[in-house]
């Protein structure tokens, strides 16, 4: 009975069990966050987009950092590998670890910021070395999508994304970001690149609302990994990037050839 009774107190924590307006600020922090990390990943792809010719030889010269950047990624998945082992056999301590983990200031902050900062790096010396270096303004028009759909929460009469106007406002940020290269700049040597940026992001946006969907209980599917604590927001942001540029690296970069639980610790 005590355990049944600390369960159902924790279920009263949970975003998707809060009134809407709890809801709106929980995810409008998330935002904020999500586009603290999109900023930074915008800044490491600037030398590559304006110079990615003498940029690439700094890479080749401090090749240590690529290094540094690739063990990173590597451990970390490996973390989240061995979590996944360890669940499979009824284990949830290091689960437990790392939901501390992304809970606790400053800790959290450093985990994203170097996971940020290491993908950002290694995605765009890949786009670089193929030419496509232009295609990392994904993060850019990603970031604005996602501005646009901060905007909607205050916009909208009742954010609570039940319905699918969310997924609207991807497009139309879109379609203002295509206006804006065609009247105000000269992107026609890499009209490519930036029509496939433009797409990817309506991709990456949609990621964000329907995220966004399963963070507010909208929609509920088996196994997710959205019962968030109104605590969680920095959690959430970080996971809300993976999910964006997971799908970002394992499915976009392939278009170019070479050349449902309640308890956290349970979810």
């Amino acid at each position: 009975m005590q355990q049944r009774q600390f369960d159902e107190g924790l279920l009263n924590y949970m975003v998707r069990n809060q009134p809407l307006v709890k809801k709106v600020q929980f995810i409008r922090k998330t935002y904020g966050l999500l586009l603290l990390w999109l900023f930074i990943s915008i800044l490491i792809s600037r030398p590559f987009q304006r110079d990615p010719q003498a940029t690439m030889m700094w890479v080749s010269e401090h090749s240590w950092i690529m290094w540094v950047a690739c063990i990173f990624l590597i451990l970390q998945i490996a973390f989240y590998l061995t979590v996944a082992a360890f669940l499979l056999t009824g284990q949830n301590l290091l689960l437990l670890v790392y939901l501390k983990l992304l809970r606790a200031f400053p800790l959290n902050f450093l985990w994203t910021l170097v996971y940020v900062a290491c993908f950002s790096y290694v995605v765009n010396a890949a786009l670089a070395s193929f030419g496509l270096s232009m295609l990392t303004c994904v993060f850019l028009y990603t970031a604005i999508a996602v501005l646009g759909i901060w905007i909607y929460t205050y916009v909208a009469r009742q954010a609570d994304f039940k319905q699918l106007y969310g997924y609207l406002v991807p497009v139309f940020t879109a379609v203002l970001i295509w206006l804006f290269l065609l009247i105000f700049c000269d992107a026609y040597d890499h009209r490519f690149e930036h029509t496939a940026a433009i797409l990817i992001s309506i991709m990456l946006g949609w990621i964000v609302v329907f995220d966004t969907q399963l963070i507010f209980g909208t929609k509920a599917e088996r196994g997710r990994k959205y019962p968030y604590q109104t605590s969680m927001c920095t959690m959430a942001a970080y996971e809300m990037y993976f999910d964006l540029f997971v799908h970002f690296y394992l499915g976009s970069l392939n278009l170019f050839p070479a050349g449902e639980s309640d308890d956290p610790s349970t979810a």
